[in-house]
């Protein structure tokens, strides 16, 4: 799949929007555990947002519209790490491409 937004684009929006947190993250996946879009099926907005740090996400992906933004992965985090205001910025710009859930 050719992608909509540039790689650079994508990486610039998410570390603009907090995304530079991830650094503090270290892999311990409480926010997945909690997460109640993964307890239907598998889900990870860390995921995504890690890869997005590193450029690997592509916006028109499905699964980042998922979130519910309930906000209960950045109330559980240890390390304050906050995965839905990356998420929605990752969000907008979609919409910027007309990208949206198919």
């Amino acid at each position: 799949m050719d992608t909509v937004a540039p790689e650079k684009e994508i990486i610039e929006v998410i570390k603009e929007q907090g995304g530079d947190s991830f650094k503090y993250c270290y892999q311990c996946g409480r926010c997945d555990v909690v997460c109640p879009w993964n307890r239907v099926r598998d889900f990870s907005m860390r995921k995504i947002i890690r890869q997005a740090t590193f450029g690997l996400t592509e916006i028109e992906q499905e699964e980042m519209w998922r979130c519910t933004t309930c906000k209960t992965c950045v109330d559980n985090c240890p390390r304050g790490v906050d995965q839905i205001t990356a998420g929605v910025a990752l969000r907008k710009l979609g919409a910027e491409y007309d990208v949206y859930p198919g």
